[in-house]
Order: C-alpha cells, then structure tokens, then sequence
C-alpha cells in the first residue's frame, strides 16, 4: 500500500508550548495552537499541531505566543469518543518546528495513496461541482492499516475526478488544510479536519485500461445551497 503523506503549515503561536501538555493515550504530548492564515489572507483558522519527543522538547524555546513557525508533520487519525460517540479524528503531528521568516503563509498538504471509495459528486445551486473521497494513505510497518484521508475538490477538477477515478485508483494530492463544522444528524456539533485539493495526479490508468481524461458525463439532480458541502 502506498504510504506518503506530508504537511507544510507557517502560523502565528497562540499559546507557549511549555504549557501545553494533553494526554493522548498513555503519552504526554505538547499540543501547538497556532493561527493559520486562510485562503486570501482571510477566515484564520485556529489549528493545534502535536509534538512528540524530541520533537517536542526541541521546540520549546520557539513555540512561545506571537512567534511565528514552520511547522512540518504528518496527518494521522485516530479514534476516539465524544459524549458518548464514537468520532474519527485527523492529527497533525509535527516532525520539525522551525521558526519562520517567511513574509507569505504556508499551508501545504501532499497526499499519495488510493481511493477508498468511488467519488462522490454533486452541485451547489450555483451550478459548481464540488466532489468528495478519501484517500488510503497506508501506516508504515507491515499490516499496519492505513490512515483514510477526506480530499474536496471544486469545479472542473471535481468533475474531472468524477468522470475518471473510482475505488482503489492511486493518485497524488496536492491541497490545503482546512477545518469545517456542521451538526450532526443527532444534534451534536462535529468539527473535521479535510483536505482541499488544488491538484490530483492519476498515477495509473483505469481498471480497463483507458487512459485518464475521458469525455465528460452530468452527475446526479442534487442541488445544494451555494459553497455548503453536504458531505
């Protein structure tokens, strides 16, 4: 199974590192809160990023409030549970801290594995396209599993991916983190991490054997209020 995930973020430190320990499991670990600047210098996004280790101890001294970093790090998820529901999260953990003098923000996610299942898309009521799947991007180690990543993508990319991917296709991803909330089906507030994907590149053909990019075909009569995701 394919196993390559990356994730590039600069922000701006909200809290000192030195008191930010949460436990995870049976380890300690520092949580980084950092202010991601969204797309179009706009809609910051608060993200917590977790150190491990050595990782973590070197990062001491540069993870102070107002600092500004280079975060480089791993998506992972893990499962846990939320008033009394079981809730599948994505974590950001961070293999180097660096500080950071870059004048532009950073926010860069490269994923390459395959898809977990055929593509879902649909439209807003404007007319866009918005498509949805998740990418298996495998753990190291052998019969380690894999870590399932949500990838959106709009418009003609979206309808691209829909006409030419399905279950099981390996493909590279490059996109940005976001984070989205919305309520769930019992009433209770939900708050994911996902992947917006700027591009996709299809490393293998069809199951058939035709090439990608073929001719295009509408998708199902489901309209949705513009920029909402009803995924």
């Amino acid at each position: 199974m394919s196993n390559f995930s990356r994730v590039v973020l600069s922000g701006t430190v909200v809290a000192d590192a030195a008191g930010s320990m949460v436990q995870i499991g049976d380890k300690q670990v520092t949580r980084i809160d950092f202010a991601l600047i969204g797309p179009f210098g706009k809609d910051a996004l608060a993200v917590s990023v977790y150190a491990y280790g050595k990782v973590a101890e070197d990062s001491l001294a540069d993870v102070v409030a107002g600092n500004k970093v280079l975060i480089a790090g791993k998506p992972v998820t893990r499962k846990v549970e939320v008033d009394g529901h079981k809730r599948t999260l994505t974590e950001i953990r961070a293999t180097a801290i660096l500080p950071c003098t870059l004048n532009s923000e950073v926010n860069l996610v490269i994923l390459e594995g395959r898809l977990g299942a055929d593509p879902d898309v649909r439209y807003t009521g404007s007319g866009k396209a918005v498509a949805n799947f998740d990418i298996a991007v495998g753990r190291p180690g052998k019969d380690a599993g894999a870590d399932f990543f949500r990838v959106i993508t709009w418009e003609r990319l979206a309808e691209t991916i829909g006409n030419n991917l399905e279950k099981g296709r390996r493909v590279l991803v490059e996109a940005r983190l976001q984070k989205r909330s919305y309520e769930s089906t019992d009433k209770q507030p939900i708050e994911v991490t996902e992947f917006v994907g700027n591009e996709v590149v299809f490393l293998e053909g069809k199951k058939n054997g035709a090439k990608p990019g073929g001719p295009e075909v509408p998708f199902g009569g489901q309209v949705f209020p513009e920029e909402e995701i009803p995924f």
